[in-house]
């Protein structure tokens, strides 16, 4: 029975991703189709117990959370054991799209709500696939030597303002490094606001790249930062306070 719930899946999967995916310029062979199947069945019977999405139908969670993870893709370039740590990935958007689209990258998915780590180990044991799970602030994790400037890549969607967000993932960048920020398709105030915090974190903006979600055309946009020098060993501060106060 749940063969063929798949099979059925994988069908209705298959045809909006062919479009979307060729939108993207992406390819994916019937192996990454499946998985995306199987990611596909598990937030939906995980959804009618603990609410980890408020979108419920198929062609809604390819589109809005499948497909728009994979417009990630658009800003960089994926190179064997490259270190992602996907901030505030809640039911693992946009790092396991991006996981199974590249399965040769490290994958870190950090979140600090237990339904959503609980959900992310059902996830792991269904998929088959590598990726650590960390339950924890970003204003916590980002201060610990194992985690703090070891990653070329920091992805995060819909967390927080931009002049708050940098404050949560600048500090896991390694000099180099790149974070992408998916925002919506009003942003130049937003990104006005968070130019002092970029620059003082280390931070360059290397590109605003606009874009269409694939499927319904609604415009997008990736901030794309990257790491230019240390962030100072006093960021990010303790927890709660890049929220209340951001850097302005």
């Amino acid at each position: 029975m749940e063969c063929r719930i798949i099979e059925a899946l994988m069908y209705q999967l298959e045809e909006l991703f062919k479009q979307g995916t060729k939108e993207l310029g992406i390819a994916l062979n019937d192996a990454q189709l499946k998985l995306f199947s199987i990611y596909l069945k598990i937030i939906k019977d995980y959804n009618q117990k603990v609410n980890i999405t408020g979108i419920k139908t198929s062609d809604g969670i390819i589109v809005n959370h499948f497909l728009d993870s994979l417009t990630c893709a658009l800003g960089f370039c994926p190179i064997n054991e490259m270190k992602i740590i996907d901030v505030g990935t809640g039911a693992g958007f946009p790092g396991i799209p991006l996981k199974i689209c590249y399965p040769q990258v490290n994958l870190i998915l950090l979140d600090s709500k237990g339904k959503y780590v609980e959900f992310l180990y059902q996830l792991k044991n269904h998929l088959g696939i590598k990726f650590e799970i960390l339950l924890g602030r970003a204003e916590e994790i980002g201060n610990k030597e194992e985690y703090r400037q070891r990653y070329d890549l920091v992805v995060s969607r819909a967390v927080a303002k931009l002049n708050t967000l940098v404050e949560y993932t600048v500090p896991f960048l390694k000099i180099g490094g790149l974070f992408i920020s998916q925002k919506g398709s009003f942003l130049q105030d937003e990104l006005i606001s968070a130019q002092k915090a970029i620059d003082i974190l280390g931070g360059r903006i290397k590109e605003q790249k606009r874009i269409t979600l694939p499927i319904v055309h609604q415009e997008r946009n990736l901030v794309i930062i990257e790491k230019i020098k240390p962030t100072p060993v006093e960021y990010p501060r303790r927890v709660g306070v890049p929220e209340r106060k951001p850097i302005t």
